[in-house]
């Protein structure tokens, strides 16, 4: 399951605290939360008092789960919208929710939609290199950015997208080949991502 929509879109949602967590798990039409509390260090006991705060007492526990019931929406509510790594990135050994590292040269940006209709939202991150390359960033057939990365100096791409229903992919394109660094590290190397995020648009948040 590891890069797949799923994996994406669960791995963002278990960052998630409060508010952003109830209003994530109502989009995706969730009933319940189910907590295994032998799977923690304090036997459940941080994770459970925030699920609290959130979602009210457990409607049933005993001593070792807990279930927690997610409210109904009372209106409308945005979908959760996620990112991720897609392909061409150094990530064999690390799981998809970690959003920095080398890619092996052009590589892939998963963008999940779980609504039926098209969703924006604004993509940002940021590009370096340890060698001049240029950089289109695609979204199906859009040119969305294109930049030259200089050493040092990561570049900041802030992309609006009008995302479609389900898994899509921004393709990031580079004209230079990937290069060995000179400091001992066997892998050729391109373009390193940090700083990946999703989020609205200021005209969808919802106004204080």
């Amino acid at each position: 399951m590891r890069g797949r929509p799923s994996d994406i879109w669960d791995g963002d949602v278990a960052t998630l605290r409060g508010s952003a967590l109830v209003d994530a798990l109502q989009s995706a039409r969730f009933g319940a939360v189910y907590v295994d509390r032998t799977g923690y260090k304090d036997h459940g006991a941080a994770i459970g008092q925030a699920l609290v705060k959130s979602l009210g007492p457990p409607i049933l526990e005993d001593a070792d789960a807990a279930f927690y019931r997610v409210p109904q929406p009372t209106g409308a509510i945005l979908p959760h919208l996620a990112v991720g790594i897609g392909a061409g990135w150094w990530f064999n050994e690390n799981p998809a929710t970690i959003l920095t590292g080398w890619s092996r040269g052009d590589a892939t940006l998963a963008l999940l939609n779980p609504a039926a209709t098209p969703q924006a939202g604004i993509v940002r991150f940021k590009l370096n290199s340890i060698s001049p390359r240029n950089v289109q960033v695609f979204y199906r057939t859009e040119i969305l950015a294109t930049k030259k990365l200089q050493p040092g100096h990561p570049a900041l791409f802030d992309l609006p997208v009008s995302m479609v229903p389900g898994e899509s992919r921004l393709e990031l394109r580079t004209d230079e080949p990937a290069v060995r660094p000179q400091n001992g590290d066997p892998r050729t190397v391109a373009m390193y991502i940090s700083g990946l995020s999703l989020r609205p648009p200021v005209d969808h948040l919802p106004v204080p």
